[in-house]
């Protein structure tokens, strides 16, 4: 008995395999309208991430601003401080004239000095005032920018979640056509003999192109 070359020798068994797909020739187009809708769908959800980040941001600085101009001064303490510079500002010619009067009569440094001393106060507390009044002010000016940024801000949310509905909605209409080919090929493999052969034929045709055998694996070319 002659020596078997187990090397070279191929088995007398061979075992066929089918991937089942979906063929070029009935549509094909079909996977690259299936992968634009997904790309599509995929930049509408980052861009709608970064919309919303942005949303957060602008909400966020707002608060701040918020908190620092509610928390420069209290609503009372800004009322407290408004009457008593109105109080002040009234008397403060009745101040600076029984002062001088109080000076000539009284004749006395001590009492030109205090006098000018709450002429002094009178003038700190309506600067004080003054810069508390220009510093809110500046502040809601910024935070009625940031409402605005706001507004547009969530135009573009809303625009952007609209924009991803759609994509997804295309999708989904794609994927139901892609669902309905593939049943459609599994009913003709399962009820159709013919349809089966017609398919191994093209196989095979499409293997012998390449080089491969009907188990999928490459030729041992013949010298």
């Amino acid at each position: 008995m002659e020596p078997q070359n187990y090397g070279t020798e191929r088995p007398k068994s061979t075992y066929a395999f089918y991937f089942v797909k979906i063929r070029s020739s009935e549509d094909p187009q079909l996977r690259e309208k299936l992968m634009d809708p997904q790309s599509k769908f995929e930049k509408e959800i980052q861009a709608r991430s970064k919309i919303i980040e942005a949303v957060i941001r602008a909400k966020k600085i707002k608060m701040l601003s918020a908190r620092i101009v509610h928390e420069s001064i209290s609503l009372r303490e800004e009322k407290c401080l408004a009457n008593e510079i109105k109080y002040l500002e009234k008397n403060r010619s009745k101040v600076i004239y029984n002062s001088t009067i109080r000076a000539k009569l009284q004749d006395t440094v001590d009492g030109n000095e205090a006098a000018q001393d709450q002429v002094r106060i009178i003038d700190g507390i309506r600067k004080e005032h003054q810069a508390v009044k220009s510093k809110i002010k500046g502040l809601e000016d910024e935070l009625r920018v940031v409402d605005t940024e706001i507004v547009s801000i969530q135009e573009d949310l809303d625009a952007a979640t609209a924009r991803k509905d759609k994509a997804y909605e295309s999708l989904m209409e794609l994927r139901k056509v892609r669902d309905a080919e593939l049943d459609k090929f599994m009913a003709q493999w399962c009820n159709s003999k013919a349809f089966r052969e017609e398919y191994e034929k093209r196989t095979i045709s499409s293997l012998n192109v390449r080089q491969l055998d009907r188990d999928g694996r490459m030729r041992i070319p013949d010298y």
